[in-house]
This record gives structure tokens, sequence and C-alpha cells, in this order.
């Protein structure tokens, strides 16, 4: 049985948001010549970085989170499927 995460609910944004700050931090600390114990350094700079991103693409009020600071969800109403007419 295979289970998803639903991106419209809290848990599972902010668990996308920290998955993209923890790529982007790795990456920066690569960057950098992987300087030994300097990772929240990277990590802060990573979290500026994309919550900024967010703020700036969102245009819109935010939400706190526990911790951090996450866009509003976005307000979308049901998806209408087509249906095959053939």
């Amino acid at each position: 049985m295979q289970t998803s995460i639903n991106p419209a609910t809290p848990t599972a944004t902010k668990w996308y948001e920290e998955m993209e700050i923890s790529r982007l931090a790795y990456t920066l600390w690569q960057q950098a010549g992987r300087p030994p114990e300097r990772y929240m350094q990277f990590w802060d700079k990573a979290e500026a970085q994309v919550l900024a991103a967010r703020t700036a693409k969102a245009g819109k009020p935010t939400a706190t989170g526990l911790s951090r600071t996450i866009p509003a969800p976005e307000q979308s109403g049901p998806v209408r499927r087509q249906r095959n007419r053939s």
C-alpha cells in the first residue's frame, strides 16, 4: 500500500519546505568547500533564501507555522474532470 502526502496540509507544507531548505543548505555548504562544523550557518542562509522566495512569489500575507513563516495556502475550488466522449 502506497501512501501519499497532500501538499496542501500544514504538515506536508512544512516537510516540503524543510526538504527545499536542506537541499539548498547542502549546495551552499558544498560551494563553500565543505567547511566542518558550520552547518547552521548554511541552514540559516538557505532558510532565509527559501522564505524570501516564497513570500515574493506568493505576494500575499504569510501564515505563521510552528517555528518558521510560510506562505498562506492558495484558495482554490474543486478540480473537475472532463469525461472522454469517444
